[in-house]
């Protein structure tokens, strides 16, 4: 009895540890009169949408952001971004909103919207991973750079009002380049006499200061100093007139509570304290967030354009970016009119958003002065949205009995695209039950879902009922994937008895509890091992004969040998489980039973049997069966995907219990 108890117990905590397991904003545009989806149109009183998509603008290629928070400034309305870093947000009808788009370790951004009606516009936001963090003593202040960009702060004593040490934080940006993508609001500034100009940048970055508990703390205006700042200018641009060491150059603060940047300062260029080859833009500021080295002009370019989808027709509401430049959106007719920078490279993006559909288009333009007529861009075709499919394995899992008795469901789901890249998702809702009892799967990260006992409080499985899970892969309250097994009962090993004694052939017994419900079935996995023999075999009945000498081949069609037990000691463990159509006898794949467009799912039920230990009086000459890896024929370099998908998600301690390898051959 001990061992059972210890066994039992190793088999709750492998269980337990599965658990553990834009530059100018659109209002500046030469054209607000768009009619198509974010630009004017229906004066419906339903709410208004913002869909788009956040992407990384750290690493080459600008990949999706997964997990990145979106919320309305002033309010609790907030969603995160799918796998594939897209999103859709409610906002009120007729209004002007300012959006945060955040992701812990990348800095802020923020976009302004105005929508009239019920209205969607498209947006493309890009963050940037944060630059170096320090300790900084918040009585003694300190000097703290961005190792990637030697963007660098140096700050006085008290410059927050907190005591003990306070984390720095500087984020350099270079707008010559595609992190552009990620500066905040617009370059829309309003000068020291309160006039609306518009900003030429040239070096930025993030100043945050943090305490222990993440608060963001504002920069203390009775310290006895200023914070000294440096922005480094781009390679791109240096040495080049205006830019050279002793040129001055204004310097504007991101204001965030309404999307403009402000309160400009002066500032001079001057050797770098990190590296004196470099020029930078030195200022002393009063303020904590984002500052730009960013000249004032009132000129600017314009660039107009058409967007056609895929098939030829217009892109009507289609979200269009300049960089730099502004953003906005195409008109009904699939036309955009925006502002850019003179007499530059221009990026033109076009993105349409649909569900988790995604269409692009990139063209590259080189505008004319401020004095030109409005450059006229190539068509922009959008490319084919790109669908992924769905992969689901949920499972439902039973263990021990009475006191010792443990419930638990999982459900993994991850998107593949067309280039067969694999992300986690995480935006699901994820039910299972049955009747009217469903129980929402809590999302642990990382794609995955699950309940457990006690979690909620009245989560429990019952033994023969047949269980169905639901999807809703975008929260949007429409199921959009389902299926269903019947929950395994809970056996019991009736032959032989615990500590007992049977001869060298012999029938083991057991019952099962589910099998009083109509229509039961269960599949059968036992495992005996002993002092020289190990035997492993699949049924659906509740008896098998041990030791006939037969030939058994019903392992997934792999021979195994039912040799007579020679004297000794041994184990035997079974375990139950329900899934997939040809689970139990077929080699190779077995069917899906989750179903829905775009998915291929697979749904699982176990119970992880006690185990029975006994003596053989025989005298048979037992040969080995081996581990499932060493029955595999060479010829086959993985085991088949039904056995791969049930090993799987059998605690590895089992799995080593039971000499089951995963690995290729």
């Amino acid at each position: 009895m001990k061992k059972r108890s210890r066994f039992a117990m190793r088999l709750g905590v492998s269980v337990l540890f599965i658990v553990g397991v834009g530059m100018w904003v659109a209002s500046c545009s030469k054209n607000n009169s768009m009619t198509g989806p974010g630009g004017g149109g229906s004066t419906s009183s339903g709410p208004a949408k913002v869909v788009g998509v956040v992407n990384d603008a750290s690493t080459t290629g600008n990949p999706v952001l997964a997990g990145a928070t979106v919320q309305i400034v002033g309010s609790s309305t907030s969603t995160t971004t799918d796998a594939n870093g897209a999103f859709s947000i409610s906002v009120p009808t007729d209004s002007t909103k300012t959006i945060n788009i955040s992701k812990t370790g990348y800095s802020l951004n923020q976009v302004v919207v105005t929508l009239k009606g019920d209205s969607t516009r498209n947006i493309t936001v890009s963050l940037l991973k944060v630059g170096g963090s320090q300790s900084v003593p918040a009585n003694a202040g300190g000097s703290v750079a961005d190792t990637k960009s030697n963007a660098v702060i140096t700050l006085p004593p008290n410059f927050v009002s907190a005591s003990g040490n306070v984390t720095v934080t500087v984020t350099g940006l270079d707008p010559t380049t595609d992190q552009v993508r990620a500066l905040p609001g617009g370059l829309q500034a309003v000068d020291a006499t309160g006039n609306t100009v518009y900003l030429q940048p040239v070096s930025f970055a993030e100043y945050t200061v943090t305490d222990a508990n993440g608060n963001v703390l504002p920069f203390n205006t009775s310290a006895g100093s200023g914070a000294n700042i440096e922005l480094p200018i781009p390679a791109s641009l240096r040495g080049k007139p205006g830019y050279r060491n002793g040129d001055p150059i204004e310097c504007y603060l991101y204001d965030p509570s309404d999307g403009k940047w402000k309160t400009p300062v002066p500032g001079v260029i001057g050797p770098s304290s990190v590296d004196a080859s470099i020029p930078a833009i030195k200022a002393t500021i009063m303020h904590l967030s984002w500052y730009g080295g960013a000249p004032a002009v009132n000129q600017r370019a314009c660039i107009k354009g058409y967007v056609k989808n895929s098939n030829g027709t217009p892109a009507a509401g289609a979200e269009v970016d300049l960089y730099p430049g502004a953003n906005g959106s195409t008109d009904k007719n699939g036309y955009f009119d925006l502002d850019a920078s003179p007499s530059s490279n221009v990026r033109i993006v076009a993105t349409v958003l649909s569900g988790s559909k995604v269409s692009t288009a990139e063209e590259v333009v080189y505008t004319g002065s401020a004095g030109d007529s409005c450059y006229t861009a190539p068509d922009l075709t959008l490319g084919l949205p790109q669908q992924g499919n769905f992969q689901v394995n949920a499972s439902l899992y039973h263990s021990g009995s009475g006191s010792e008795a443990f419930d638990y469901a999982i459900a993994s789901i991850q998107l593949t695209t067309p280039d067969n890249s694999t992300s986690d998702w995480d935006s699901a809702a994820v039910q299972i039950g049955y009747g009217s009892q469903f129980t929402t799967l809590t999302p642990l990260g990382g794609g995955s879902y699950y309940a457990f006992t006690g979690s909620p409080a009245n989560f429990a499985l019952t033994p023969g009922e047949m269980y169905q899970i639901k999807i809703d892969f975008d929260k949007n309250g429409t199921i959009d994937a389902e299926g269903s097994v019947r929950m395994v009962g809970v056996t019991a090993i009736t032959n032989p008895a615990d500590n007992g004694t049977v001869p060298k052939t012999f029938t083991a017994t057991w019952v099962d509890s589910g099998a009083t419900h109509s229509g039961y079935s269960a599949n059968y996995w036992g495992f005996l091992s002993g002092d020289s023999t190990f035997l492993y075999f699949l049924t659906t009945n509740t008896q098998k004969v041990i030791g006939d000498n037969t030939i058994d081949s019903s392992f997934w069609g792999y021979p195994q040998v039912n040799s007579p037990l020679p004297a000794g000691s041994y184990s035997l463990s079974l375990w139950s489980f329900n899934g997939p159509g040809n689970f139990l006898s077929e080699v190779g794949d077995q069917l899906p039973n989750i179903s829905g467009q775009n998915v291929t799912g697979y749904f699982y039920s176990y119970y992880f049997g006690t185990p029975v230990n006994f003596t053989s009086s025989g005298t048979g000459s037992g040969k080995a069966a081996g581990s499932i890896s060493r029955m595999l024929p060479r010829r086959t370099k993985t085991p088949p995907l039904a056995l791969k998908n049930f090993f799987k998600h059998i605690p590895a301690s089992i799995r080593k219990k039971a000499g089951i390898s995963l690995a290729r051959r």
